[in-house]
C-alpha cells in the first residue's frame, strides 16, 4: 500500500496481508529531505477454521440424471465464526472402486451458500471440499451417499436377409464388466433371447440367427452391480 503523510507529518494506509511477512514503510525523499525506512515487524498470519457442508436433492438417480447439491461454508478464528464469501468450492464422486471424479466446481455467495449441478456416472458418495485456498484451512463436507442407474444400449441391423444371421451389439456405461440379458419381444411379453458378458470396455458383440421374415424388437436388461444399478435400453 501507500500513503501521503498529513500536515503534522504523520501517515496511515490499509493493507491487505495474506500470509505472513515483515512489515516496513520506506519514504524515496525529496528535495532537503533524505530517504528514510522504518520495520514494524512481523505479522504473523492465520487460516480460518472452514467448515463445509453438502446436501443433494436426490440420493437415487436415473442412468445421465442430473442432481442439485447445494451447501455452505463457515470460517472461524479466535472465536469469531462468520460466512466464507469467495472461496472456491469442489464437489467430488468418490467411486465404489476408489476413484474420485471432480463433477463440478462454484464459489460461495456473500452468504457462504454455493449450490450447483452434477451429474454423477455411476454409485458412491458425494462431498464439497474447500482444498488450497489462501488463508484458509482446507476442509470436507460429510458424505452424501449417491444410487445411479446404469446406461443400458442396444445396436442391431435395420434389416436384414431372411434367415441370414446377423450381429448386435450391447453397452452399458461406466464401461465395465457385466451381465447384459438380450430380450425379444413377444405379443406383450418380452423373452430372453440370449444372454452376454460385456467386455472391460462395456461393449459385447452377440451373433444372433437367422430369423424368419417379419419385424422384430430387441432390448438389453443390465440387472445392476456395485457400481450402478438396473438399467434397460431402448428398443
Amino acid at each position: 500500500g501507500s500513503a501521503v503523510t498529513t500536515a503534522n507529518g504523520s501517515w496511515s494506509a490499509l493493507v491487505t496481508v495474506r500470509a505472513t511477512v515483515g512489515i516496513s514503510a520506506t519514504y524515496a525523499g525529496a528535495s532537503g529531505q533524505p530517504a528514510a525506512a522504518a520495520t514494524a515487524g512481523t505479522v504473523r498470519v492465520a487460516s480460518w477454521t472452514t467448515r463445509t457442508t453438502l446436501a443433494s436433492q436426490y440420493r437415487t438417480l436415473s442412468a445421465g440424471g442430473a442432481d442439485s447439491v447445494s451447501g455452505a461454508v463457515v470460517r472461524s478464528y479466535a472465536g469469531t465464526t462468520s460466512a466464507a464469501s469467495a472461496v472456491p468450492v469442489r464437489i467430488y464422486l468418490s467411486t465404489r472402486t476408489g476413484a474420485t471424479v471432480l463433477l463440478a466446481s462454484t464459489t460461495t455467495s456473500s452468504t457462504g451458500r454455493f449450490a450447483a449441478v452434477v451429474r454423477p456416472s455411476e454409485n458412491g458418495t458425494l462431498t464439497a471440499r474447500v482444498t488450497s485456498v489462501v488463508g484458509y484451512a482446507n476442509s470436507t463436507s460429510a458424505a452424501v451417499s449417491i444410487s445411479v442407474g446404469t446406461k443400458v444400449a442396444i445396436a442391431a441391423p435395420a434389416s436384414i436377409g431372411r434367415r441370414v444371421a446377423f450381429t448386435l451389439s450391447t453397452s452399458i456405461a461406466v464401461a465395465r464388466k457385466g451381465s447384459v440379458t438380450v430380450q425379444v419381444q413377444r405379443g406383450t411379453r418380452w423373452v430372453t433371447s440370449t444372454v452376454g458378458l460385456t467386455a472391460v470396455n462395456g461393449v459385447v458383440h452377440l451373433r444372433m440367427a437367422g430369423l424368419a421374415a417379419g419385424t422384430y424388437r430387441y432390448r438389453a436388461v443390465f440387472a445392476g452391480d456395485t457400481r450402478g444399478g438396473s438399467g434397460v435400453s431402448g428398443v
